[in-house]
């Protein structure tokens, strides 16, 4: 791994730094980004200084609204032809609720993944026709159906494409096309998704008819498609995702409500990454291993019951999608043989709706190109798969390679798909394992990660946090500022509510931060690290919590230290209470509790990250990581040891803990709640809650969403019983907690410090 870091080689303008409030960083962000004059500097920080687009831009979008409310008046009828992703999802929920309001005789398609694949078909355009179809108005879709259009417009049909996709050489016939790929490339909106184009089609008949107000209401789709569909975040899509995610907060879009409540995103805080992370991938889910009917009845949907029924369902297929791809991940994990070589696989009950999601975590595992295959759905003769690359091998133009075995194919270099008989899968799969290497081998063979600015741990906090999001929304085109900090010690790392998510403490030798690795690389550790890092805050129920978001480690020696120093007095003060005697009180003191009950004082949990002179132990910790993460943490000249016998309680008793904190989170809390305040109210391992839940979850007591590796939505359960693995695991983690705390209940003080400072 190859660290570039991005240097600027120009003097920043005092002008900038003035607007800026001084801070360089922010400045030099701004200009690597290619934003450099006062006009473009306003524009990108204040949403009121842009000038948006206006409707007239688009070429040939007023004859559309003229042909669309002629085809109202006259009583036609008019079909809506989206598709399955989120972008097709809300641009279909655009066109269709704007129909609706001018009393349209609308209905809508959208492809079936499996049967139909993505665009416009033959069969459907003959189905529409028989139906009675007068006009169909195509979203997200249609710049490359020539065939199709042309059969509409034989059996007397009129056709308005809306797309965004690169423009074909040979146009499709149709009485209009709309898309931003016909305006000049610089321009503001030649980025926009397909349901920005929706949108601005919508506006334009919606203006024309005096309906303004639904205007407004339709940015929180578009929004949504513009982070979901990942194009670039300059210009309009920036405009408009700003805009849409302040409508976002007080949305009138009823589905909209449901799906962010069964997603745990709390609207008056929503951003980009709860689009990105929580409702996106719930829309996609619906197309990727169901229809995607359900979302778009779910985002038109104007009956709270209704509404809440489908926003369940979504999440549930939401639920399925993740099992399948963990599913699929594992298996394909196990089938790799040399992970230096480009990975291609076949398992035929892979879902054809997954492999591409899978194919994408094994490519950022391995730094290789993946396509994962499975047989087709309804064609068992046939096998269809998904690829992903990494920077400098094309897999498009791989596939174009080996055409001659392939049925069809198509995507750019960094996904693509295919399909092909199965008898041609061996041949096929050899010839392109032979394309790809050669191309690796082209490529370097070593990736290359790019980082904005080196930057030490001191600089590091809530403050320049605050500062980097006045730069936000990130995205493509606008990547979140990434960090790098060379010959960090690795002080200590333990599993974080997961095995595969770990939480990192390292120093530079004058700060120490911890340091939150998702799906993390255990084997790249070692006791000197560099870390590629961002800045990340942890929002929920009103708390806010600062922490490092590692990227990707880099290690400068092959092997971690076990017998790192901890310098400190120990002192004994177990069993304060029960013998009746008073804790002396000590200067620049923290106490250390985890558990329900209150005391007079300020307590602080694991999570503390304030140096102070002594630590006392009020409680004791769940196991020798959590404590020795606490030492590095705030690293104290003494440690008090002042827990008592209460701290031994059998598992049955955390079970009933666990039950009664359940219920008074779902009667109080509204079922939300994260893995840091249930630890910290139970004194237990974060992964210990996790699978706690799980086991309630099994004995159906509860139903649990987690809706990201650390925040979790909880609601009553259905009753019915489904074992697992978790119980026996969770056992495990109860006894070995109980025996380290009756060993440092027990054992003496020089055993202790033997243990803990190694």
């Amino acid at each position: 791994m190859k660290v570039k870091v991005n240097q600027l080689n120009q003097e920043i303008p005092q002008w900038m730094l003035d607007r800026l409030e001084g801070s360089k960083l922010l400045a030099s962000l701004l200009i690597k980004r290619g934003i450099e004059t006062k006009e473009a500097v306003e524009e990108f920080l204040n949403p009121n200084y842009y000038q948006p687009t206006k409707v007239t831009e688009f070429p040939r979008l007023k004859e559309a609204v003229q042909l669309i409310l002629k085809a109202v008046d006259n009583g036609k009828k008019i079909c809506v032809y989206g598709d399955y992703d989120a972008d097709g999802v809300t641009a279909t929920a655009i066109l269709v609720r704007m129909l609706e309001e001018i009393k349209a005789n609308v209905s809508y398609h959208i492809p079936d993944r499996f049967t139909e694949g993505y665009g416009m078909k033959q069969e459907v355009i003959k189905e529409l026709a028989t139906s009675g179809v007068d006009l169909i108005i195509t979203c997200d879709c249609g710049i490359s159906n020539q065939a199709e259009i042309a059969l509409a417009k034989e059996l007397g049909l009129e056709v308005i494409v809306t797309d965004h996709h690169d423009l074909p050489e040979e146009l499709p016939a149709a009485d209009l096309l709309l898309s931003p790929k016909f305006l000049p490339v610089d321009h503001q909106a030649y980025y926009l998704p397909g349901a920005g184009m929706a949108y601005f089609l919508a506006q334009g008949v919606l203006a024309k008819v005096k309906k303004d107000d639904l205007t407004d209401q339709l940015l929180d789709l578009v929004a949504l498609a513009i982070v979901a569909d990942v194009v670039p975040l300059r210009g309009e899509n920036r405009y408009l995702l700003q805009q849409g995610l302040e409508s976002l907060a007080t949305t009138n879009w009823l589905g909209l409500e449901e799906l962010c409540k069964v997603a745990g995103v709390n609207t008056s805080q929503i951003s980009e990454v709860d689009l990105g992370f929580r409702l996106g991938p719930r829309i996609n889910a619906a197309g990727r291993i169901d229809k995607a009917d359900v979302a778009v009845e779910l985002l038109l949907s104007s009956k709270p019951k209704e509404a809440a029924k489908l926003a369940r369902q979504l999440d549930q297929i939401n639920t399925k999608r993740k099992e399948l791809g963990a599913k699929i991940e594992e298996e394909a994990l196990n089938l790799v043989q040399d992970k230096s070589e480009p990975i291609i696989l076949y398992q035929e009950d892979w879902h054809q709706g997954i492999v591409g999601i899978a194919a994408g975590r094994l490519t950022e595992k391995f730094q290789v190109p993946v396509l994962l295959l499975c047989a087709k759905k309804g064609k068992p003769e046939e096998v269809t798969g998904s690829a992903r690359s990494i920077p400098g091998v094309h897999i498009r133009d791989a596939l174009l390679e080996c055409k001659d075995f392939l049925l069809g194919f198509g995507g750019h270099a960094g996904a693509a798909g295919c399909s092909l008989q199965k008898d041609n899968l061996a041949e096929f799969t050899n010839k392109l394992k032979d394309v790809l290497t050669a191309k690796l081998k082209e490529a370097g063979g070593f990736e290359e990660i790019e980082v904005d600015q080196r930057l030490k741990l001191d600089k590091t906090g809530l403050e320049l946090y605050e500062q980097l999001r006045s730069l936000a929304p990130f995205g493509e085109g606008n990547p979140e500022p990434l960090f790098y900090a060379p010959n960090l010690e690795l002080l200590n790392y333990r599993p974080l509510g997961s095995q595969k998510h770990l939480k990192l403490v390292v120093s530079d030798g004058q700060e120490q931060r911890s340091a939150i690795w998702w799906q993390a690389e255990e084997d790249k550790l070692a006791d000197k690290v560099a870390l590629v890092y961002s800045l990340d805050v942890n929002n929920w129920q009103g708390k806010r919590r600062f922490q490092l978001e590692v990227k990707e480690v880099i290690s400068a020696t092959g092997q971690i230290k076990e017998d790192k120093q901890i310098d400190c007095e120990f002192e004994d003060r177990r069993g304060w209470q029960e013998l009746g005697r008073e804790l002396p009180s000590y200067s620049r003191a923290v106490y250390y509790y985890e558990g329900t009950k209150k005391w007079d004082f300020k307590v602080v949990d694991r999570y503390y990250q304030q140096p102070a002179d002594t630590l006392v132990l009020l409680s004791c910790p769940p196991d020798l990581t959590i404590l020795q993460d606490l030492l590095y943490s705030i690293d104290p000249n003494k440690l008090v040891l002042a827990y008592s016998k209460a701290e031994l309680e059998l598992s049955a008793v955390f079970i009933k803990k666990l039950v009664g904190l359940v219920k008074y989170i779902i009667e109080n809390k509204d079922g939300k709640i994260d893995i840091y305040t249930l630890s910290s109210l139970t004194g237990e391992q974060e992964l210990t809650l996790s699978l706690g839940l799980k086991y309630l979850q099994e004995l159906g007591k509860i139903s649990l969403q987690f809706i990201n590796p650390y925040n979790i939505l909880i609601t009553r359960g259905t009753g019915e019983k489904n074992y697992g693995a978790n119980k026996k695991r969770l056992y495990k983690l109860l006894r070995e907690s109980r025996a380290f705390r009756e060993y440092m209940l027990e054992s003496n003080i020089e055993k202790i410090n033997y243990l803990v400072t190694g």
